[in-house]
């Protein structure tokens, strides 16, 4: 009988340690990772989706509609014409003037100098929306502030008369009081150039004054290489147009 117990005893002992040392602890390793491995996953897929909505799809709905309700928008009152045809090209318009005018005052400058190839329309009387005055100046350019002597002044007007009578982009605008002549060889067109009631000398690479201007010409677009440091940049010029027309001309309620 002896023999009999002893046998089925060491036989059930070497059943249960297979069991426990090779098998159990292998199924819970691999329950444990493939838990870890989906709580990943899941968490990279949430992060994923909340970010594609709300920083890429939302921001870029406000902006239009914003974009749309400012254009519509009417912004001053013109008690008359502003002429921005094809003579913006060979010479000084009311509209022409009007833009320098509102350039130098919106940046604090002592003068603007633009090109007649920058306006594209003319305004009529009465009401001017955003619009209106986009179509006027279209660039994308900046306004920025130079310095610049009346030495260089001068070469810019110079340049800027440079091919009349014929009519050019290049042509310049100013606020400036100018005395030139077409007649003139190129170059020695300008005979006066005055800022206020001052001449300015021609001769002159000291005094320095501040010139408003886009930063397509001041980066010698068209030519122009005579613009001296950019000291400021601003907004576009439809921008600073459109702030000036609402002071000047202001809708009455």
């Amino acid at each position: 009988y002896a023999t009999v117990l002893l046998t089925p005893a060491v036989e059930e002992v070497a059943v249960e340690e297979e069991v426990v040392v090779v098998e159990e602890p292998a199924a819970e390793e691999v329950v444990e990772v493939v838990e870890e491995v989906v709580e990943v996953v899941a968490e990279e897929v949430v992060a994923v989706v909340v970010e594609e909505v709300v920083e890429v799809e939302e921001p870029v709905v406000e902006e239009v509609v914003e974009e749309v309700v400012e254009l519509d928008k009417i912004i001053a009152n013109l008690p008359m014409g502003l002429d921005g045809g094809a003579s913006v090209k060979t010479k000084r318009t009311n509209l022409a003037r009007l833009i320098c005018d509102a350039l130098t005052a919106e940046t604090g400058a002592d003068l603007t100098i633009i090109t007649g190839g920058s306006i594209n329309a003319s305004l009529k009387a009465g009401p001017v929306t955003n619009s209106d005055v986009i179509a006027v100046l279209p660039g994308s350019e900046k306004v920025v502030v130079c310095e610049i002597t009346p030495a260089g002044i001068y070469a810019v007007l110079e340049h800027g008369y440079a091919s009349l009578p014929a009519a050019s982009d290049s042509f310049s605008q100013t606020d400036l009081k100018v005395v030139y002549s077409t007649k003139a060889a190129a170059g020695d067109r300008v005979k006066r150039v005055y800022i206020g009631s001052e001449i300015l000398d021609k001769n002159d690479t000291t005094t320095v004054y501040k010139v408003a201007t886009t930063d397509y010409l001041a980066n010698g677009g068209d030519g122009y290489t005579m613009f001296g440091e950019i000291v400021s940049k601003d907004s576009k010029p439809s921008t600073l147009f459109a702030e000036y027309l609402q002071e000047l001309y202001p809708v009455r309620k």
